[in-house]
């Protein structure tokens, strides 16, 4: 097994952890929550892509069931960083999220299903890719709150004084490259062509160990935001 193959795997139990831990420290504060969809997100696609490097050029069927797998993190985890990057921004979350997170379940049923991928392709070095079926061309619409979500937490990072800014910065770079990252691999997925292979997987499963190394940074930054105000929101509060 290669070592490539090694950074996604510490990232699963990295981000599987730091999930669990920060929702066990407040179980009724929502931002713990979104973290813990996040995290596990997180730590499916981590999961997936281990074995999309592992799995054998011979067994087509293993790594279509593991390409599958790693979408349900792909899935969820567009959405869970977009509501996190709102809770902490301090915007008000207003019903239709429960539209997002809808229109994402309906996509994770047709995960089940060639709809969404519809095979795999071996790659050499780079692994196993999946190739897209219909509905994965309708994720690329959400996907593009990953982009999003940078905006929100850079128009939120202006309003706040510079010695709060720092706090948000490393979350922003992080989602850059999570953002970047996973346009990079969509787009050999859709057919596009772009850089892949084991350098880029090894910035890939770093980025995601960088991100499991800010657990508290939800919790303490939506603290900071309910403070500031008179009363704290819904998004802070325990519901």
């Amino acid at each position: 097994m290669s070592f490539a193959a090694y950074i996604p795997l510490s990232g699963f139990v990295i981000n599987v952890f730091f999930a669990l831990f920060v929702f066990s420290r407040a179980p009724r504060v929502l931002a713990n929550r979104v973290y813990l969809l996040l995290g596990l997100s997180i730590a499916t696609w981590n999961l997936g892509s281990f074995f999309l490097f592992i799995v054998p050029e011979s067994d087509h069927d293993s790594a279509l069931f593991w390409a599958r797998f790693l979408q349900f993190g792909c899935i969820f985890g567009v959405a869970a960083f977009f509501h996190l990057a709102l809770i902490i921004a301090h915007f008000r979350v207003g019903r239709w999220i429960w539209a997002l997170y809808g229109l994402q379940v309906a996509l994770a049923a047709s995960n089940f299903t060639p709809l969404f991928v519809s095979d795999v392709r071996w790659l050499g070095t780079s692994g196993w890719y999946s190739k897209a079926g219909p509905a994965f061309h309708i994720f690329n619409l959400p996907f593009m709150l990953m982009f999003g979500s940078i905006f929100v937490l850079l128009k939120r990072a202006r309003s706040l004084p510079r010695e709060q800014r720092g706090k948000l910065y490393p979350m922003i770079f992080t989602e850059t490259l999570l953002s970047v990252g996973g346009a990079n691999d969509v787009m050999p997925i859709v057919g596009s062509s772009t850089i892949h292979g084991p350098k880029f997987r090894y910035i890939r499963g770093a980025v995601s160990l960088r991100f499991s190394t800010e657990p508290s940074s939800p919790t303490r930054s939506c603290k900071t935001n309910c403070s500031a105000r008179e009363s704290p929101s819904a998004e802070c509060s325990p519901i």
